[in-house]
């Protein structure tokens, strides 16, 4: 077991980034920086996993310290999140990511932050710490953009569809 994981301990709610701070200057602060990935998508969001739990404990198995979500466009599951992550004592990251898309940069075949697509790129945002309740604007700005990455996804999985009913495989 690493020293790390023998030292770490389950963060609590109240911590602040102030608090974490004076217990590395007070020795408690591992000589080895834990294994961290910044940069995960948990149900339900698009996710390699099943469930926020599966994601956690793989995440503890492996001995990963520092943990962060990427999510789109919606905080809801980052309270699941937490408290699996403090159970696990896996230091939860909280972030965003938003899938834009560029018609102007498209037409001009500009490719941004995503190779295959010209005008498509990824907005992220890294280190949220706090979640009040959003204005009504940026609420109605969520909104329209879950609405059009939804009927986008409807659309993609109908053509896979179709390509797999092509190939004689209806999947349902």
């Amino acid at each position: 077991m690493s020293e790390y994981a023998q030292r770490r301990r389950p963060l609590l709610p109240s911590e602040t980034p102030q608090s974490l701070l004076a217990l590395a200057q007070a020795g408690y602060a591992p000589s080895t920086r834990p294994l961290a990935n910044a940069h995960i998508h948990i149900p339900p969001n698009f996710s390699a996993f099943e469930t926020v739990q599966q994601a956690v404990q793989l995440m503890e198995a492996q001995g990963i310290g520092v943990a962060g979500t990427s999510n789109y466009y919606d905080f809801s599951v980052y309270q699941e999140f937490s408290e699996h992550a403090y159970t696990a004592k896996v230091f939860p990251l909280f972030g965003l990511e938003i899938i834009t898309f560029s018609e102007e940069l498209a037409t001009a075949g500009i490719k941004v932050n995503d190779p295959g697509n010209p005008g498509k790129f990824y907005v992220c945002g890294k280190g949220i710490t706090l979640f009040d309740p959003l204005t009504p604007e940026a609420e109605a700005l969520l909104a329209v953009i879950r609405g059009n990455d939804s009927t986008r996804m409807a659309a993609m999985t109908e053509k896979l569809a179709e390509v797999f009913r092509t190939a004689g495989l209806d999947t349902g």
